[in-house]
């Protein structure tokens, strides 16, 4: 009976061992790491976008104002499983303010209407939250620590329109938000979890695309292929500005060289002056309130003529940065005032390029 007991015991410490083995090697799911079921294709009948979410997204009507710019459209909405809340905004620009802003500058124009869609995702994405905090505020006294916010991002191209990325902060989620203006039509795709950087947040924002023309009335319309996101941020989006730039003559002037005569009243290169121009004033350009909320910070690289009449002439943009810091830049290279550069003794104009440092200290 006694060896008999003993058998027992050793068997059921051998299999208590087994089963410890076996939880160690099994790994707990987890909501991060979990396997997400076939999501639906979303291509509602005359919007012009399509995207995949994890169910039939909730519709609503929406109307927004900021600044300059009115819209009104829809809001579609499915939350996941876990609380993550995917979110376009289909919108039109009811007053055409990108026409109007491109008809004045077709680059500042685009890039500035783009902006503006971002202006409007704040206004429905932060600054609700930064209300509620002001609310708490007032009745609890509480000042939270914590400041909602939203970064800005890299630039790429959506189906052949300007996008960009930004990231967003809340109190308890939070993720990458994508902006872009197709002519009248703006869209906002926001993928908000308790998690921002799941799989399932960038497979969301991945997958949306814009519709063709033609596909735009129809309610089968295929879905696009994915993103194709660039390495790089913007700068292979921004040119030279037409609009601003002067024709530059250099390549049939006379450089003097010879026994040709020089032609004094085309614009020299640096090296080619005797006397290079003197900047006398060279004012700041300053932030906007826009750039501080977005964390905007870089370098805006313009080229410029420093005429021989002490005014500063054909402005272009090489170089570009968001939310007005480019018009900033702009503004305050028109201020420079300087002495002229010299060649032989005589005034000239001279090209220069300008570098304006944006940083928030």
């Amino acid at each position: 009976m006694s060896k008999a007991l003993t058998r027992l015991a050793l068997a059921l410490v051998a299999a208590s061992l087994c089963v410890s083995v076996a939880a160690q090697e099994t790994p707990a799911r987890s909501p991060r790491t979990a396997p997400t079921p076939d999501w639906v294709v979303v291509s509602p009948r005359g919007e012009g976008f399509t995207a995949r979410m994890p169910k039939e997204p909730l519709r609503l009507e929406q109307d927004v104002r900021a600044e300059e710019l009115a819209a009104s459209g829809r809001r579609y909405t499915a939350t996941a499983e876990g609380g993550a809340r995917y979110v376009v905004w289909a919108l039109t620009d009811t007053r055409k303010i990108g026409e109007r802003l491109k008809a004045r500058n077709q680059l500042l124009g685009e890039l500035r209407h783009l902006d503006l869609v971002a202006e409007i995702a704040w206004d429905f994405l932060v600054k609700p939250e930064l209300e509620r905090f002001e609310v708490e505020r007032a009745r609890t006294g509480i000042i939270k620590r914590f400041i909602p916010n939203m970064a800005i991002g890299r630039t790429f191209d959506l189906g052949g329109r300007p996008a960009r990325e930004y990231t967003v902060s809340l109190e308890k989620e939070g993720g990458p938000v994508y902006v872009c203006a197709d002519g009248a039509r703006l869209y906002i795709v926001a993928a908000l979890a308790p998690y921002p950087q799941t799989a399932d947040s960038r497979r969301f924002v991945k997958s949306f695309a814009l519709k063709t023309p033609a596909a735009v009335a129809s309610s089968a319309a295929p879905v696009p292929s994915g993103l194709a996101l660039p390495t790089e941020k913007d700068d292979r989006l921004i040119q030279l500005d037409p609009n601003l730039v002067k024709q530059d003559a250099r390549s049939t002037a006379n450089t003097g060289g010879g026994d040709a005569p020089v032609d004094y009243n085309r614009p020299f290169k640096q090296n080619e002056v005797t006397k290079k121009a003197v900047p006398v004033f060279k004012p700041e350009p300053g932030f906007t309130e826009w750039a501080r909320r977005f964390n905007v910070t870089g370098v805006v690289r313009l080229r410029a003529i420093l005429d021989k009449s002490g005014q500063m002439k054909g402005i272009s943009i090489v170089k570009h940065l968001p939310h007005g810091l480019t018009e900033k830049a702009i503004a305050a290279a028109r201020s420079i005032r300087f002495e002229p550069a010299q060649k032989d003794g005589q005034p000239v104009s001279q090209y220069v390029v300008l570098e304006y440092n944006f940083n928030i200290y």
